[in-house]
């Protein structure tokens, strides 16, 4: 069973940070996918699919969405067997619980090579703000859910932070505290 003491790991902080002003993780993720020429995706935790429906992602992508909540036409309800060339999990670790998340990682571990997973920069949010989506679990600080994420047999390539503030005081204060102006970060990582 997966414990804090496990999530929050030995941090290393040797690591490629991007910070791009993207209006949302999904649009960076759709993009890095794109780029690297991706030929399979499972959304882990699809939703609305928007990373589909608006257009991001490049039509020769084989998109598979998986969504165990949801009734929307197209999404899968049990975890597929087969491989992918990328899992991709926007905004949803922050739901999971530590067992869920251990999980979810070992599923990846098991069927793909690449991952990208985006969740709230919690470094920059106090309890309050984090809480306000009362389905929010598991709080993820970047810096230790990179090296879970390394734990289970992952290379994090690098850190992208989105979505910047738009509020001059917010980024004023920010930057006064050594924190990173962005409302989400995304990990890209392959197996190594």
């Amino acid at each position: 069973m997966t414990s804090y003491k496990n999530i929050l790991g030995t941090v290393n902080t040797a690591r490629n940070l991007e910070f791009e002003n993207k209006s949302n993780s999904q649009q960076a993720c759709a993009e890095i996918l794109n780029r690297r020429q991706a030929s399979s995706v499972l959304d882990y935790g699809a939703g609305p699919m928007d990373i589909k429906k608006k257009g991001w992602l490049n039509n020769s992508i084989t998109y598979v969405p998986y969504d165990p909540d949801t009734k929307r036409e197209g999404a899968v309800r049990r975890l597929p067997d087969g491989q992918f060339d990328w899992v991709i999990c926007n905004q949803v670790v922050e739901h999971l619980t530590l067992k869920e998340i251990e999980e979810f990682m070992d599923y990846c571990a098991k069927h793909t090579n690449n991952i990208v997973i985006s969740t709230p920069n919690i470094n920059h949010l106090n309890w309050y703000d984090f809480h306000t989506q009362i389905t929010h679990i598991t709080p993820l600080y970047w810096r230790h859910f990179a090296s879970f994420v390394e734990s289970h047999g992952f290379s994090v390539d690098k850190i992208i932070f989105a979505m910047p503030f738009r509020n001059p005081l917010k980024k004023l204060l920010c930057r006064l505290f050594g924190s990173f102006p962005y409302n989400e970060y995304l990990i890209v990582a392959r197996k190594l």
